[in-house]
């Protein structure tokens, strides 16, 4: 069973949908609690109890949760995950946020009501440099696979050849590349698009020095691979 990190704005929810089709549905989805620092790290008992049964069953596991949560747990299994660019990474979670976000989160509303720019939310500890959160525990080098966004038919191509994974080339064949996955909601249409300029860019950058490194380092790794 694969472990696979999704962390948020890095085609996460394109890669559950390739394991799902391509997997009989056996995957298993840990969403929900990422908000929860202590609930994102910690696997629940009824999860650590049952592990040979999700072992023998399910062919992947996929959520945002972070690494710690599943380490010991799932020690033996293949861990991978997906990067994006720093930069970008933050500027798609915060137009997510603002078109639909949960005004229940104090975070939220500040974007949804335009209390913080781009750059602000950059700040925030678990935004700027969440994946190097999402990831922590683990040096990059040692996790089994790494896929990166921009370059991400590329990397399915390589998983699929490292990993043995005829049923995933052949999907991908179907719809010649990667399928599209509309992550936005009908509302979200009906907002204005939000300015960032080339300089909130670069500021983003300050507040991402971790995630830069992640980055840098995976997409080594995968060329590496």
């Amino acid at each position: 069973m694969f472990v696979s990190i999704h962390i948020p704005k890095t085609a996460g929810t394109a890669l559950a949908k390739i394991f799902d089709d391509t997997s009989l549905r056996r995957i298993m989805y840990d969403y929900g609690s990422e908000r929860d620092i202590e609930a994102v790290r910690t696997c629940l008992p009824e999860v650590r109890d049952h592990k040979d049964l999700v072992l023998s069953y399910f062919s992947y596991l996929h959520g945002h949760f972070h690494y710690l949560k599943y380490a010991e747990v799932f020690a033996d299994s293949p861990f991978i995950t997906t990067v994006r660019d720093p930069a970008d990474r933050v500027i798609s979670q915060y137009l997510h946020v603002l078109r639909s976000g949960d005004r229940n989160i104090k975070q939220h509303r500040m974007v949804m009501d335009g209390e913080i720019d781009v750059v602000e939310f950059s700040k925030f500890k678990y935004i700027g440099n969440a994946q190097w959160y999402y990831l922590e525990g683990r040096p990059v080098k040692d996790y089994d696979f790494i896929f990166v966004q921009e370059q991400f038919e590329y990397s399915l191509r390589k998983f699929c050849t490292l990993f043995n994974k005829p049923e995933i080339t052949e999907y991908l064949g179907w719809f010649d590349g990667v399928p599209t996955v509309n992550e936005k909601p009908a509302s979200s249409q009906k907002m204005p698009a939000a300015k960032i300029t080339e300089s909130d860019r670069k500021e983003i950058y300050k507040h991402c020095e971790r995630d830069v490194e992640v980055y840098r380092l995976a997409k080594e790794k995968l060329e590496s691979t």
